[in-house]
């Protein structure tokens, strides 16, 4: 097992998750509307993270317990329920307007996975 291909993997594919939540979520964020073309690309980057957290748990030396993998499970697990959230409130006319509640926890969803890349980031260069 070639560990740098892993941690290469890992990386790029979890700054490509990010990139693709900015994409679907910033959007969201200016207009207050949401497209299902916003929950496909949310989407995409949810696959794309669990992929980057498979490529850099398979050759972790440390525990699974780390407050930054915590964090990042947190992180995931909120953008997943964003995703689900998003699929039930879908409607045939699109955009569609977020009520207050959901659009305040789109808010907090990417503010809170952007914390949990920047943590990450800040974990891998102090190795």
């Amino acid at each position: 097992m070639n560990t740098s291909l892993f941690i290469l993997a890992g990386a790029l594919l979890i700054t490509l998750a990010l990139i693709l939540y900015s994409r679907a979520l910033i959007p969201v964020l200016k207009s207050r509307m949401l497209t299902k073309k916003q929950l496909i690309i949310l989407s995409s980057g949810f696959v794309s993270e669990v992929i980057a957290v498979w490529c850099m748990a398979a050759i972790s030396t440390q525990s699974a317990f780390t407050p930054h993998s915590l964090l990042g499970y947190a992180g995931a697990f909120v953008i997943f329920v964003s995703i689900i959230w998003g699929w039930k409130t879908a409607k045939d006319e699109e955009p569609w307007a977020l009520s207050k509640c959901q659009f305040n926890f789109y808010r907090f969803v990417y503010i809170f996975w952007v914390i949990s890349y920047v943590t990450g980031v800040y974990s891998a260069m102090s190795r």
